[in-house]
């Protein structure tokens, strides 16, 4: 398998997962990957039991700053939104306060974010965690199908 390839599998594979938001979390002050990645975890511990989370990190082109980029999912009947994530209890406002600049955007499965994580993965340019509470992809693919029925 040639890199694109894996990274399309990687992709397609994160792609099937019911994710809610899509985020880059930046730092004031630059930590190495292990560091951002240690961040993440202090975040991710503000989501409830039900949620499920992808993460990697990526070192920036122009200025060599690493940043997160994550996808954020729910198990809970009614998705996480971007308002869930920026209220004043919220990831967004949290994050802000302690590390950088945030941004949250609802996730569209037709926009790439998947696959955009994917590509660091695959080519190892990045490092990555996954946590939380993640559905079983075999009741949802039988839920969507006897739905689609």
């Amino acid at each position: 398998m040639n890199g694109t390839e894996t990274t399309n599998a990687y992709g397609e594979w994160l792609r099937q997962y019911p994710w809610s938001l899509w985020t880059t979390l930046t730092f004031r002050h630059p930590p190495s990957s292990q560091r951002a990645i240690d961040a993440w975890h202090k975040a991710a511990r503000r989501f409830d039991g039900s949620t499920f989370w992808w993460v990697a990190t990526e070192e920036g082109k122009l200025y060599g700053r690493v940043h997160l980029h994550g996808l954020i999912g729910s198990n809970q009947i009614r998705a996480l939104s971007v308002s869930d994530a920026r209220d004043d209890q919220g990831l967004g406002v949290w994050w802000k306060e302690r590390y950088g600049i945030h941004h949250i955007r609802d996730y569209d499965p037709e926009k790439g974010a998947a696959h955009y994580i994917a590509k660091y993965v695959s080519k190892g340019l990045s490092d990555w965690e996954a946590g939380g509470t993640w559905p079983d992809l075999s009741r949802l693919i039988q839920s969507e199908t006897l739905t689609d029925v």
